[in-house]
């Protein structure tokens, strides 16, 4: 899938270089410049990935011209992936103005039962409502490298200026994990449906009973969310550090700072943080007391 960066008509500056944003059609944002498209096509070893979970793509909702990823049916630019109905396993790499519409498209198809299994691609944006609305109740990858999407030409772009992450519709999130664990920080809720699996007895997964707050974050009692830095060790190799910013007034100062998250509590943090709890629980599971 092409994705394309940013809906409305505005320039803005990107490596030094003025860009516009112009919108094409229902469902394709385009960003143009003097001298060409600036496109970003996901790279073959996310491909991969994406085929080892479920075996076939029967569904590119969001395809470009070239049509790269293999997939059964195509929706480009053109068909408006919004306008149709979605069948079979699908992967969907949404433009990123608007994931929020793709999402709530993907949760309807899934729920109607026309989509049977679904790996999405999307911007890890922890301190938004569409992202968070199903963190809380779908497996999630949080990629440990910033992607190289590749360009109209299939050759390697710079790597993005965000980190994302990787959502799981279907009945094989196990699955999910072995192929997407070596490649980032994995996290399982526990399923409430009938057709959950079996949980292993070395697997950890963190129920959402266990660890969502029973108070929640009022005006004034702190902000905070979840970020990732990019690390850069002694041989030259990058991955995604997870960091907690967060901001609390103690009565008498306040306090902002970023908190290193441990890889243990990562998801329990990620769930206190999507539940909104009071900041300084938090950082009480973060080891901080003020």
């Amino acid at each position: 899938m092409v994705n394309v960066i940013n809906r409305y008509s505005l320039k803005y500056q990107n490596l030094g270089t003025t860009r516009v944003v112009t919108q094409e059609a229902p469902s394709a944002y385009y960003t143009t410049n003097t001298q060409h498209l600036d496109e970003w096509y996901t790279p073959p070893n996310i491909i991969s990935l994406v085929q080892r979970v479920l075996n076939e793509i029967d569904l590119d909702p969001c395809a470009e011209g070239n049509k790269n990823i293999p997939a059964r049916s195509h929706y480009t630019r053109i068909d408006d992936g919004l306008e149709h109905e979605w069948n079979g396993r699908l992967f969907l790499y949404p433009p990123s103005s608007h994931p929020d519409k793709w999402i709530a498209k993907l949760q309807t198809e899934v729920s109607s039962g026309r989509v049977s299994e679904a790996v999405a691609l999307l911007p890890a944006q922890t301190d938004t409502d569409w992202l968070n609305s199903v963190l809380k109740t779908q497996p999630v990858c949080f990629w440990k490298e910033r992607i190289t999407f590749l360009d109209a030409n299939s050759q390697p772009n710079l790597p993005a200026t965000q980190s994302h992450c990787f959502l799981y519709w279907g009945n094989n999130q196990y699955r999910f994990k072995e192929v997407f664990e070596p490649h980032g920080i994995v996290y399982l809720p526990i399923w409430k449906s009938d057709e959950a699996q079996q949980l292993p007895s070395n697997d950890e997964v963190l129920p959402v009973e266990l660890t969502s707050s029973t108070k929640r974050r009022s005006r004034g009692k702190g902000t905070g969310r979840i970020h990732f830095r990019t690390v850069t060790k002694r041989n030259g190799k990058q991955y995604e550090q997870p960091w907690y910013d967060w901001e609390l007034n103690t009565g008498s100062k306040t306090i902002s700072r970023s908190t290193y998250i441990p890889k243990h509590l990562f998801n329990i943090i990620l769930e206190l943080e999507i539940s909104k709890a009071p900041v300084n629980e938090i950082l009480g599971m973060l080891g901080i007391i003020l």
